[in-house]
């Protein structure tokens, strides 16, 4: 009977010290596992973003999880495509910065009147009137 109890507390302490083995290697990976996670979400916010920008589409800015990523996107597409109204896609004080990106590129004061702060509308008029000059090589143009 000691015999048999002894062979079964063998056997106990062989699983548990296999199991222990197994927990542990499994634990080892959870950085890795981790890691890799997030290089695919990090892949996966690129895919978007460039798809957003290479086809001109706002659509994928919006399944962008990263508010940052996201807002980027959307400005970046509302460059591209020349379209303010693409820029209220973005939430807060940013729809003015991307405002001014777009009155920047399709050289269109019209666009700053879009902006709802001041001071940045007066930057926006600013950035489209020295790029204008810059473009056209004419200083004149500042002096609109």
């Amino acid at each position: 009977m000691k015999d048999k109890k002894f062979k079964i507390l063998i056997v106990v302490l062989i699983v548990l010290i296999i199991a222990n083995i197994i927990l542990l290697y499994l634990w080892s990976k959870v950085p890795e596992l981790k890691a890799r996670q997030q290089q695919y979400e990090y892949d996966y916010l690129n895919y978007l973003y460039d798809s957003a920008v290479k086809i001109g589409d706002v659509s994928y800015c919006g399944n962008i999880s990263q508010t940052l990523y996201k807002e980027f996107c959307y400005q970046d597409v509302a460059v591209l495509n020349k379209n303010p109204q693409q820029c209220f896609n973005i939430k807060g004080s940013k729809v003015n910065d991307c405002m001014i990106a777009v009155a920047e590129a399709s050289a269109d004061v019209e666009v700053c009147k879009l902006v709802q702060d001041e001071a940045k509308y007066d930057e926006c008029y600013y950035v489209v009137i020295n790029a204008a000059a810059v473009k056209k090589k004419d200083a004149k143009e500042c002096s609109k």
